[in-house]
């Protein structure tokens, strides 16, 4: 199964990895905040660039830390 890992607690937040560690045997793919963000998720960018960078992470197919908050 393909999934779409995210939170709003940022690219480095324990239970991101906890998560994504529960997810062995799946295709899964990370997207989130590069900064905490807890709090603001339905804060949205609108004046400045949303910037994705690919990152690298154990266990992931796929990650990107995003410069934005989490609705962006």
């Amino acid at each position: 199964m393909r999934i779409l890992l995210t939170n709003d607690d940022g690219f480095g937040a324990a239970g991101l990895s906890a998560a994504l560690d529960a997810l062995v045997g799946h295709e899964v793919y990370v997207a989130a905040p590069t900064e905490q963000m807890s709090a603001v998720s339905a804060r949205l960018t609108i004046r400045e660039p949303v910037v994705c960078r690919a990152a690298s992470l154990p266990g992931a197919a796929g990650a990107w830390e995003v410069e934005g908050t989490p609705v962006d």
